[in-house]
C-alpha cells in the first residue's frame, strides 16, 4: 500500500483530525475506494501510465491492483521493478 496526498482546506483537515480514529479510517477507506473507481473509469492513454505511476508514487503492485493486469497489458504498460 502507498500514500497519496490530496490537498484539502485547513478547516477540513482540522475537522477530520478531531474525529475518532475509527471514523477517520472509514472516511479514508471511502476516499480510497472512490479514487480507485474514478481511475478505473478514466481511460489513461498508454504513454502516460508511467507518468501517472510516478506522480502517484505507485509501485508496480499498486498499479496492478488499481488497474488490473488486463488493462495494463492492453495499454502496453511495463513493470518497472521487475
Amino acid at each position: 500500500m502507498t500514500t497519496v496526498q490530496i490537498p484539502i482546506t485547513e478547516q477540513v483537515a482540522q475537522r477530520f483530525q478531531q474525529l475518532p480514529r475509527p471514523q477517520q479510517q472509514a472516511i479514508t477507506d471511502k476516499v480510497a475506494l472512490l479514487l480507485i473507481q474514478e481511475l478505473n473509469r478514466v481511460d489513461v492513454p498508454a504513454g502516460t501510465l508511467h507518468d501517472f505511476q510516478d506522480a502517484m508514487r505507485m509501485s508496480d503492485e499498486d498499479m496492478r491492483l488499481t488497474f488490473g493486469n488486463d488493462y495494463l497489458i492492453q495499454h502496453n504498460w511495463q513493470a518497472t521493478d521487475e
